[in-house]
């Protein structure tokens, strides 16, 4: 009885440990059994696998102002089932302190930054009877026809800087969209969504990372990730 109190105490503090550490299963190249490389016609994916489980990433790509995004699939290839959640995921930067760089909603910031231009469509300014469409110029004799400058509109006051920073994120805009209108186009859901897949299934999509707020990274330099850490079921499928 004194026997089987001491291994319950003893497995109490175990538990807790498994909970505060779980298992991580690292990339490894020369690990052929677990790990491959695969090519597709427009990227190149690291897979690794454990306990039925398969994890795959595509290289990320960045840009200068610390977005980083790449293409996952998680599949569930042994008996059961496993719960995705992309909220979870983390890119650690190259960066000596390898600040972790966490997940970002892009559809729903996608969709947050559409509402409202669908909305304006349609739309009058208070007091000005303007009913111009965005990015169109206004009527002669408008209040903001002299202000016209092709897609944007500028006032007095404003930061000149505005107009180029403006035209440079509907660059990088049309990029992202151009990346995800491609994954559509292939059959391949556009973002990774949260949910649980079952043996013989899989959930595959792009996953977004931006940098923490405050950091800052060198002007014009995207840099590159030190490290990828993909939680699933308890168990840490970690790139680098």
């Amino acid at each position: 009885m004194k026997a089987a109190l001491l291994l319950l105490l003893l497995s109490i503090p175990m538990s807790g440990q498994d909970a505060d550490n779980p298992k991580v299963i690292p990339f490894n190249r020369a690990d052929t059994e677990h790990c491959k490389v695969t090519k597709t016609a427009d990227r190149e994916m690291l897979e690794t696998s454990y306990g039925g489980t398969s994890v795959a990433i595509s290289l990320p790509t960045g840009n200068s102002d610390g977005e980083f995004q790449m293409y996952v699939e998680v599949r569930q290839v042994g008996p059961g089932s496993v719960e995705v959640k992309p909220q979870d995921f983390g890119a650690y930067y190259s960066d000596p302190a390898h600040t972790r760089f966490p997940w970002y909603d892009e559809a729903a910031r996608l969709e947050l930054e559409a509402a409202p231009t669908r909305a304006r469509g349609n739309s009058k300014i208070a007091g000005t009877g303007d009913t111009t469409v965005p990015g169109t110029p206004p009527p002669p004799g408008s209040l903001n026809s002299n202000a016209y400058t092709g897609e944007t509109r500028t006032m007095t006051g404003q930061d000149p800087n505005a107009a180029a920073r403006q035209q440079e994120e509907r660059r990088q805009q049309q990029g992202k969209l151009a990346q995800l209108n491609q994954a559509a186009a292939q059959g391949k859901p556009e973002i990774l969504a949260a949910g649980v897949i079952l043996e013989g299934t899989a959930a595959e999509g792009l996953v977004f990372f931006r940098k923490p707020k405050g950091f800052k990274v060198k002007s014009g330099q995207p840099g590159v990730l030190y490290q990828i850490d993909i939680p699933v079921n308890g168990v840490i499928f970690r790139f680098r």
